[in-house]
């Protein structure tokens, strides 16, 4: 399966604000600092972002971070070595911080692509008039004698 041209101009849209994209075979990688990436597809005309942390999902990696933080902390309750309980506790816990570090890149970028997204599907889309109201074309075309504030520059007395 081919990637899609909307996907692609998608994709040099995203290069024109600086992101690093990497298309591949049905999808576009956005590549983050911190090996984190997204990867957008379409299924349908929807358009998809999976965040990733390096080569797992995010779910994936919140779980392992969190089983890995568990880990130091009960081997600080049950205390057999201090120092080595600690020292696994505060491992633990820094990798929490970079994986928290990794999730606010990701979903900082999905917000990006989705507005992206959302303004090209608005400007592609003929939008019709609100029932009563003028549009600014019609409003900047009216004769300057319906405006009450044309009356030359000065105010009636």
């Amino acid at each position: 399966m081919a990637i899609d041209e909307e996907l692609r101009n998608l994709g040099t849209e995203l290069r024109r604000t600086g992101a690093v994209v990497v298309p591949h075979a049905n999808h576009l990688c956005v590549r983050l600092p911190l090996l984190a990436s997204v990867i957008v597809t379409r299924r349908e005309s929807d358009l998809v972002c999976e965040p990733q942390l390096g080569p797992f999902r995010r779910t994936s990696v919140l779980v392992g971070t969190a089983v890995a933080t568990a880990a130091g902390v009960g081997a600080l309750a049950a205390a057999g070595d201090f120092a080595l309980a600690l020292t696994a506790a505060a491992g633990g816990g820094m990798l929490m911080m970079l994986e928290l570090a990794g999730l606010v890149l990701v979903e900082s970028c999905v917000t990006r692509v989705q507005l992206l997204w959302a303004t090209r599907l608005r400007d592609a889309e003929p939008r019709p008039a609100l029932p009563g109201a003028a549009t600014t074309q019609a409003y900047l075309e009216r004769p300057a004698a319906d405006d009450p504030r044309s009356s030359g520059g000065r105010a009636a007395r």
